[in-house]
């Protein structure tokens, strides 16, 4: 075969025509591989073919390290070449050795099986020859990848030479093909990204396959709505990233495909929102077409509901934007449509006939849904599309003319006139309003009163009549408050509508809350209601926003030098501004949310060495705030988290021994059980007086906490005790406590235990002046009985500090140690103090034994100095002393009778008592007294 081709006897190597036919035809012919290589080493012994041959001759001895070698050998050879234009040889061009490579590879992979030809193709692509192939559009990269999935799959066997071809792409095709009928779309999305061609049509075919196994489900044709399956063919599309107009084209196909009016609605919205995302979305009629196949399945869809509520039924949709709504800052700039027009076609409702009147109702309850969902130029468009109108939709473009300064209160027209002079309808809320906000501009006035400094721009007479005109609205409710309040902004901040409008809603806000108008929070409010912002985003912001403030109070933003004497009004200043922040609360239903981003900025403030304090008090504003929004929202547990980071918190500030603004903490936090340790804090540092210093709120929770802690752990402490009744006026209160610790003090003193020590001594001083000090206390609240009670308590204790050397014990005596110590004690005072004290009365017993058997006329003289001697105490005494048998009666007992007689002032008695006691002398005295008249009056009463 070869020598058809050699020149006839001449030496000389084949011309580079005659070796391409020869090679060729070997190859495509014959697949006489090996033979070609024989003939190359013949004629061109240093052809780069040689190095290709070799690698698919160890291909089949699975020499896959030496096919590798060789392929890279090859792949050095061809750039040679490349560069030079020519072999050495000058035999073949590089153009030639391309296109025969090309032919040995595709003769090489159709021959050998499957598992060499997916070899092969691998070692191929990782010799990176596809720079080699470029010219021909041979990618090894891709035939690998392709004949890979085929390999894997088991799939039909793939046309191998067409692989190594510029034709390649369409066995790809026909692989993603086989794919798609075998359900593997993400092995075909794989494939098709890998071989740079549109994964979207996978996608797609995926769709139409899970279309058609859901309508083959019984259940299918039992439900109108299949919204939820249509929302998951959305999301795919999201997810897989498709162009819009293969989405737009298969959902508008869908659309018209479907039965269901619901699914028609659904699937002619997606459209439409796709379309609108396409590049020629408005370079053709797409848009309106698809705009009004919605409108069309809307509108049918609202006749065939005859029990339907009517368009005169009052928004349920007039809380808070939900976040899914995406509200489009210029429906609310639209100066193109004319109210007037608008009006002309409300005008024409009357005239219509009872079938189209039918449909002028299903469009004006489109409208209301629109306007409902802030679509004021799709309501717009419908109105002006099917020639119908509605008093709501005239409102709304009322506002936003006199919010653009297009249209004055005086030259409005007459119907809307009249229309601002009706009375406003009733709105109904419904029971699914956003769980976060429910607040309306009408209910701000609850939480914000109006202040006097508002009226500058809360009387413009635009925003008087669009409040007003706002609120006959049944539908469209939401839209007229964003215009309202963002026009009362405006006129607030002294900008255009139009700048407010078009501002992002954090931006605004912030500018807002960081103004010093005293309106700022309502403002907030009113703007916050009417803004389709996420519950935990709107938080953050303001958690962000009040601790950006706060800390530029502080200076810790080097906005200002703050020095060490200004540092107080700092302080201040920081905590005034908390306070008004509170108001923020009352923005929240939830207020957890709100409550965990305070909280979660206040742990990010770092305490390092320098500004301690002001950062602490930056800390300690956003940790009462927090607290405040938990407490609202009767969280427990995120009262707890705030409770262990203010007693982190209340370490720091005792460090730098800022305890002012430890007392600030306890006292707006106000959980004074939990909080202790502050109480112990301050006593330790001897700055428990801070509780009440001047300014400070005489709060009764205080009070019940303060005497609580101080009836726990500070029960003898009367000095501050006597602070704590002055501040509060809690004297009987405070005096009961120093009481009741003294008392117990004192019932700890047993007789039998009593000895004369210093410890005991110091105990009795300790017991006597909180007796003595609750005792002055009840005289300044007027509790007198008590004091009294304390006064003989006192007398008491300091009576046993004076006889405790002698071993006398008279505290906690029993009743009948009680009675021996009157009846028996001879001294006086000593004596009485143990009687008043105890509140017992044994003198008569004591009379006895101390004055008329023992004669201490000593304490016959003290007794009569302080307490009465009555002439039945006499009596009772002069009883005793005759029954006494075991005393043998005197002269000197006479005597002290006589001066015991002395003191009844009763004649009578003391005649009686004389004559039992035979004191005849003291008798015939009395009778003769007062020259017998004395004496008379005795005798009658005696007899």
């Amino acid at each position: 075969m070869a020598a058809e081709y050699m020149e006839p006897h001449s030496g000389r190597y084949l011309s580079r025509h005659a070796a391409v036919g020869v090679i060729s035809l070997a190859v495509e012919k014959y697949n006489k591989l090996q033979l070609v290589k024989t003939g190359l080493r013949i004629f061109m012994r240093n052809c780069c073919l040689i190095s290709l041959l070799n690698a698919i001759e160890e291909l089949s001895q699975q020499q896959f390290f030496i096919v590798s070698t060789s392929l890279n050998q090859f792949k050095s050879s061809m750039k040679k070449i490349a560069l030079s234009g020519s072999s050495e040889e000058n035999t073949l061009t590089f153009t030639q050795l391309v296109d025969l490579s090309v032919l040995i590879i595709q003769s090489c992979i159709q021959h050998v099986n499957s598992f060499l030809c997916e070899r092969f193709l691998h070692l191929l692509d990782e010799a990176n020859l596809f720079t080699i192939f470029e010219n021909k559009r041979v990618n090894f990269s891709y035939a690998y990848k392709v004949y890979k999935v085929a390999y894997d799959l088991h799939l039909p066997a793939v046309d191998r030479s067409k692989l190594i071809s510029y034709q390649y792409i369409d066995e790809v095709k026909y692989v993603i093909q086989l794919l798609e009928s075998r359900k593997e779309f993400n092995k075909a999305r794989q494939l098709s990204l890998s071989c740079d061609l549109d994964p979207g049509l996978v996608t797609v075919q995926e769709l139409i396959s899970d279309v058609q196994h859901m309508k083959a489900q019984p259940l299918w044709s039992l439900h109108e709505d299949h919204s939820s399956f249509w929302k998951q063919c959305y999301d795919k599309c999201v997810k897989y990233d498709v162009e819009a107009e293969k989405c737009s084209t298969f959902f508008e196909t869908q659309a018209t495909l479907s039965s269901s009016l619901p699914d028609k609605i659904k699937l002619g919205e997606y459209a439409l929102k796709w379309m609108k995302q396409a590049p020629t979305a408005f370079e053709s009629n797409n848009l309106h077409r698809l705009q009004k196949l919605v409108w069309q399945s809307q509108i049918d869809y609202l006749l065939s509901k005859k029990d339907s509520v009517d368009e005169t039924t009052p928004s349920e949709s007039s809380g808070r934007p939900s976040v899914s709504v995406s509200i489009d800052k210029t429906q609310f700039l639209l100066s193109q449509y004319k109210y007037e027009d608008f009006l002309k076609l409300l005008e024409k409702r009357d005239d219509s006939s009872t079938s189209s009147k039918e449909v002028d109702v299903a469009v004006q309850k489109l409208i209301g849904q629109l306007l409902d969902e802030f679509q004021v130029d799709e309501a717009c468009q419908v109105s002006m599309e099917y020639g119908c109108a509605t008093q709501d939709l005239v409102v709304v473009l009322v506002c936003m003319g006199m919010a653009m300064k297009l249209l004055d209160p005086a030259n409005l027209d007459e119907k809307v006139k009249s229309l601002y002079a009706m009375q406003s309808p009733v709105k109904r809320r419904s029971a699914s309003l956003s769980q976060s906000y429910l607040l309306t501009v009408s209910s701000v006035e609850n939480y914000f009163p109006a202040r006097e400094d508002d009226s500058p721009f809360q009387s413009d007479e635009n925003l008087v009549y669009m409040r007003k005109l706002s609120g006959k609205c049944r539908h469209g409710v939401m839209p007229c408050e964003k215009i309202v309040s963002c026009y009362a902004i405006a006129l607030a901040l002294k900008q255009s509508y139009r700048e407010v409008m078009l501002q992002s809603e954090y931006s605004l806000l912030k500018q807002l809350l960081n103004s010093n108008l005293s309106s700022r929070f309502e403002l907030a409010l009113e703007y916050i209601n009417t803004c389709s912002l996420s519950d935990s985003d709107i938080a953050s912001f303001l958690a962000s926003n009040v601790t950006n403030s706060l800390r530029a109070l502080a200076g810790l933003d080097d906005k200002m030098d703050v020095t060490t004497d200004s540092t107080p009004v700092v302080v201040e200043e920081c905590m005034k501004a908390g306070k008004e922040y509170k108001q923020l609360i009352q923005l929240f239903v939830d207020q957890t949310i709100f409550g965990e981003s305070l909280l979660e900025q206040a742990t990010t403030i770092s305490i390092d060495d320098s500004d301690v304090k002001l950062k602490l008090v930056v800390k300690l504003e956003l940790l009462i705030l927090s607290h405040d929004a938990y407490s609202c929202a009767y969280d427990m547990e995120g009262i707890s988290r705030v409770l262990r980071a203010c007693r982190t918190c209340a370490a720091q500030i005792a460090e730098v021994s800022h305890y002012p603004l430890m007392v600030h903490m306890l006292i707006e936090i106000g959980r004074f059980s939990e909080m202790t340790y502050i109480f112990d804090t301050l006593k330790q540092n001897h700055q428990f007086e801070l509780l009440f210093r001047k300014g400070m709120p005489k709060d009764s929770k205080l009070k019940l906490a303060v005497l609580d802690y101080l009836r726990r752990f500070c029960p003898g402490d009367s000095d501050i005790y006597r602070v704590v009744s002055s501040h509060f006026a809690m004297y009987r209160e405070i005096a009961q406590l120093l009481e009741q610790s003294a008392l117990k003090k004192l019932r700890k003193l047993k007789p039998s235990t009593m000895k004369h020590t210093d410890q005991l001594s110091s105990q009795l001083t300790d017991i006597q002046k909180n007796l003595t000090d609750a005792a002055e206390i009840y005289i300044e609240g007027q509790c007198l009985r008590h004091a009294q009670s304390c006064i003989k308590q006192a007398r008491l204790v300091f009576l046993q500090h004076s006889l405790v050397s002698s071993g006398v014990h008279v505290i906690n005596l029993e009743p009948a140690d009680v009675k021996s110590f009157i009846e028996h004690h001879d001294k006086f005072y000593e004596t009485y103090t143990v009687s008043d004290a105890y509140n017992k009365n044994f003198w008569a017993a004591a009379l006895c034994n101390n004055v008329l058997i023992r004669g201490d006329l000593k304490f016959l003289s003290e007794f009569s100095k302080t307490l009465p001697l009555t002439s039945s105490l006499i009596t009772e005494v002069v009883q005793r002393f005759q029954l006494r048998t075991d005393v043998t009666r005197t002269s000197h007992m006479n005597s002290h009778l006589k001066k015991l007689l002395f003191y009844c002032k009763d004649v009578v008695s003391k005649y009686k008592l004389a004559q039992s006691l035979g004191l005849t002398e003291l008798t015939k005295e009395l009778l003769t007294a007062d020259n017998g008249q004395l004496g008379a009056a005795i005798r009658d009463s005696v007899l």
